[in-house]
């Protein structure tokens, strides 16, 4: 199966909700391709789903480093902050929050999630 297959695959896995099956077709292409957005904010979700926050930290920061587009982006940022949030890192969420919230003005669930850390 190509990296491209696999994560077309493991996209639909998750958005079923089979998240056990999704994350192992994940892992090898992100190591395959470290620097592709796509793939990075894919295994994001798949480990906080999973209630892997703690690892899924790495690949929202690598995700919005490499250029996600905005529709992914704007859902990396409100993933990112609220998972920082529920780590108890506060200033790294708030800090995600505002970047989110410069770039994407009009997303109003990043000002809802920025207001719950006041």
């Amino acid at each position: 199966m190509s990296t491209s297959d696999r994560l077309a695959r493991a996209i639909e896995l998750r958005e079923s909700g089979e998240l056990e099956q999704a994350l192992p077709l994940l892992l090898e292409p992100r190591q395959e391709l470290p620097d592709d957005p796509r793939v990075a904010v894919q295994t994001a979700w798949v480990h906080d789903s999973l209630g892997l926050e703690v690892e899924a930290v790495p690949h929202y920061e690598a995700a919005l480093a490499a250029g996600l587009p905005d529709d992914q982006a704007r859902g990396a940022y409100l993933g990112l902050g609220s998972t920082l949030r529920t780590l108890g890192r506060d200033a790294d969420s708030e800090r995600v929050f505002r970047e989110g919230i410069e770039r994407f003005p009009d997303f109003l669930p990043l000002r809802v999630f920025y207001a719950m850390l006041e």
